[in-house]
């Protein structure tokens, strides 16, 4: 299970679904080359996220 940060990016061309984007292409990439030897098997991505030091800041889409 690809289980990563969800944050703002400081570049605006990216999203809040980059790091999943990584997480899960990673996953995907790993499976593909140990997957049938080990049993490997990809869950959905979980994302979570708490940083209360940008409070300050606006959210970027509101």
């Amino acid at each position: 299970m690809p289980a990563h940060g969800l944050h703002r990016t400081a570049r605006p061309p990216l999203t809040l679904a980059t790091d999943t984007l990584i997480a899960e292409t990673f996953t995907r990439h790993l499976i593909a080359a140990h997957g049938e030897p080990f049993d490997l098997w990809q869950l959905p991505a979980l994302p979570y996220s708490i940083a209360p030091e940008h409070a300050w800041a606006p959210a970027p889409c509101r």
